[in-house]
């Protein structure tokens, strides 16, 4: 019997395409200049050159349609190419699982707030969710909508739909990760969830929920099982239990921040961990690791645009732009 796993080959051409894409993204000293410039409309011109449309004079709001639709284009172009599909589906997954959480918790009225940048359009998400026809959609997506719907219906709580949203989401990445073969991808996916975990037991802490409830949230498909990670649910236990991971400096922040103090520090070292596995697929000559990087790197600089250009028009000074953006990896 065969099987459809994807080989390192079968990227030579695609991946040496990205680096050539990867040399002219932003970079750290680049995403400091849109830093330091005092005029929006600098940043706009400067983004227009490093091929970003014009977005000189817009609103946070037509800021976010913009990168969304510059974001949902490449995903597209890149989908074309038969090999890089479910590498691209696994970035766009999680656009799909936004889309079911706000469909479900406002029975369909919040189609303004959908993203068309998943696998399935906005537009016929919603029709087939308001139709009642959601058997229409991937597998994967019917089921989890039929999950979030029975929870929402029999808890009335909003952030256990939230859960059953992301168990559904971790589960159907994983398998889609599994289905490519690819040891790097699956690695990707089980440091996701280990990601996911952290932040659920450090804001469970600070909410000061029961074991109970943790047992509950923390997700199946990370390297630790939940029920190895839940008896560490302590300020020092979380940072012991993570120690010798590669969230261990996450862990640390989270465990120092859960009698007090903002959280910034350990969700940005939360995402720069998974940027620094990517990272890794800089060694690599050719394979999916490096599609998975350049994908990694464009949402990352996309959201970093975001936030510069949201908080400059909120008048936030260069120093709180600065807190709150990632590490670039370029």
């Amino acid at each position: 019997m065969t099987n459809n796993y994807i080989k390192d080959t079968d990227f030579l051409g695609l991946t040496s395409m990205l680096r050539s894409r990867m040399s002219r993204m932003l970079d750290a000293e680049k995403l400091e200049r849109l830093v330091s410039t005092a005029d929006t409309d600098d940043v706009a011109k400067q983004l227009t050159d490093a091929g970003y449309p014009d977005m000189s004079g817009m609103d946070s709001r037509d800021v976010d349609k913009v990168l969304c639709a510059y974001r949902s284009a490449i995903f597209s172009d890149l989908a074309r190419d038969e090999n890089a599909g479910d590498i691209v589906d696994m970035f766009r997954m999680k656009y799909d699982y936004h889309n079911i959480k706000v469909l479900v918790k406002s029975a369909g009225s919040a189609v303004s707030l959908l993203s068309d940048s998943g696998r399935v359009p906005a537009e016929k998400v919603a029709d087939a969710y308001i139709r009642e026809e959601t058997d229409q959609l991937p597998k994967d997506m019917h089921s989890a909508i039929t999950e979030v719907q029975d929870v929402l219906a029999r808890t009335g709580d909003s952030q256990l739909a939230d859960i059953a949203a992301d168990k559904a989401y971790f589960a159907a990445l994983g398998a889609l990760a599994e289905k490519t073969g690819s040891s790097f991808l699956t690695g990707y996916v089980r440091l996701m969830v280990d990601s996911a975990n952290l932040r659920t037991l450090v804001r469970s802490a600070r909410m000061e929920k029961t074991l109970e409830f943790v047992l509950g949230a923390l997700i199946e498909g990370g390297s630790m099982m939940p029920s190895t990670i839940a008896p560490f649910y302590s300020a020092e236990g979380i940072a012991e239990v993570f120690s010798t991971t590669r969230l261990a400096e996450a862990a640390a922040l989270g465990s120092a921040a859960i009698p007090r103090g903002p959280l910034t520090a350990f969700e940005r070292e939360c995402d720069n961990a998974l940027a620094d596995y990517l990272a890794d697929a800089s060694l690599v000559s050719f394979g999916p690791g490096p599609v998975a990087a350049y994908l990694s790197h464009l949402e990352n600089e996309i959201m970093s645009i975001r936030v510069i250009i949201t908080s400059k028009l909120s008048g936030a000074s260069p120093e709180t732009i600065r807190e709150r953006l990632r590490d670039c990896h370029v």
